[in-house]
């Protein structure tokens, strides 16, 4: 009996066992269609190529950035690139023109310090460019949210360079260059820089000075560029109000002294908004510019952390990073992915409207249009 038992427990296994071989392909064997167990999908060449970059960035430790942006966004991006990739970020602080200076001297001292620089676009376009000191951005871009060209603004990347390589800028909001008193002008009255040209406004608009050679100077060459310089004589003969003092330009306004001022620092009028003053800046229907506040990137040659950059470059553009932009800087950005329900909606882009947006073409024009700028509003700086 006890054989018997274990004769029909030996049939049970062999019966099992030939189950189990009948189902379960042998180790390696692929010809039954099934995916082989414990074998990872193959990783794509991008893949391989950004695991990589990780590892040597992570090497480095650390991405050196001339720039000229304020702490307010300096920390939070540099907290954000902490988390996110365990690098620090090693800030140089200073104006474009004393940056780009101080590359080219450390260049020619043969000092490669830096490996990015942020904000200055007309300084990258008209020094660092020229200089042949910038490097190529497409190649260093690797992340597919980055290269796709659709998730971007007009369908590609807002690059500011002719050979759309070198420059990049990733905030695309509208700017607004008029602000009135709404206690002294509704808002539906000024609609374009024209109306500014009606006798009723006659010693009624503030300007900032556009004879320094900074902010309102460049709006002024944008303004004459795209609507010629006509309109502007007319303006000078309209005995306006004009002072290259931010502060004393949005008190201006902010108290009635004038109803309107083109021109002014946005931040100066959305604190003075804040605390109460009647005042809004206002879209126009002619002119219109898209534009941010100075975070334009390019990459340095022969860079110290070449792949710690390629790392920040790549983020700096991903819709994470782009998303905290805009909130720090309270703009729309260039990617079309990117929350806007922070914004207001009229600081948001207007698909009916044609926007211009600042290239190297424009920015170059500034030398020669910046003499006509003073030849129109030199007489009135007193």
């Amino acid at each position: 009996m006890k054989n018997m038992t274990m004769l029909v427990a030996l049939c049970l296994n062999l019966v099992l066992l030939s189950c189990v071989s009948a189902v379960a392909p042998a180790p390696g064997d692929e010809t039954s269609g099934a995916k082989p167990v414990g074998r990872p999908a193959p990783q794509e060449a991008w893949e391989r190529d950004w695991q990589q970059t990780l590892a040597a960035a992570r090497k480095e430790g650390i991405v050196a950035i001339y720039s000229g942006i304020g702490s307010e966004v300096r920390e939070p991006l540099s907290q954000a690139f902490k988390e996110k990739f365990g690098l620090d970020i090693d800030w140089v602080i200073g104006s474009p023109q004393a940056l780009s200076t101080k590359i080219m001297a450390e260049r020619r001292a043969g000092l490669y310090l830096a490996d990015i620089t942020m904000g200055g676009t007309s300084r990258q376009i008209s020094v660092l460019k020229p200089a042949g000191v910038l490097e190529p951005l497409r190649p260093l871009l690797v992340l597919p949210e980055v290269v796709d060209e659709k998730a971007w603004y007009g369908g590609e990347l807002p690059f500011k360079d002719k050979e759309k390589s070198y420059i990049l800028d990733t905030l695309a909001a509208p700017i607004k260059y008029m602000t009135v008193n709404t206690s002294m002008v509704r808002p539906e009255e000024i609609t374009s820089y024209n109306n500014l040209l009606e006798p009723r406004w006659k010693g009624q608009v503030a300007l900032e000075d556009p004879t320094t050679g900074g902010q309102a100077s460049r709006m002024f060459v944008r303004l004459l560029v795209i609507m010629g310089q006509d309109p502007w004589r007319k303006l000078a003969a309209n005995n306006p109000g004009i002072s290259g003092n931010e502060r004393i330009l949005a008190e201006w306004i902010a108290r009635g002294r004038y109803p309107i001022l083109l021109g002014g620092r946005a931040e100066i009028i959305q604190g003075l908004v804040k605390a109460g003053a009647p005042l809004r800046e206002l879209p126009t229907r002619d002119a219109n510019f898209l534009g941010g506040f100075g975070v334009t990137v390019a990459h340095l040659q022969q860079s110290p952390h070449p792949n710690a950059a390629r790392v920040f470059m790549n983020w700096y553009l991903s819709k994470d990073a782009t998303t905290l932009m805009s909130r720090l800087a309270d703009m729309q950005t260039a990617r079309e992915d990117i929350p806007t329900g922070h914004l207001a909606p009229d600081e948001l882009r207007d698909p009916s409207v044609k926007y211009y947006m600042d290239n190297e073409e424009l920015l170059l024009r500034q030398q020669s249009e910046y003499k006509l700028v003073m030849e129109i509003f030199g007489p009135l700086v007193k």
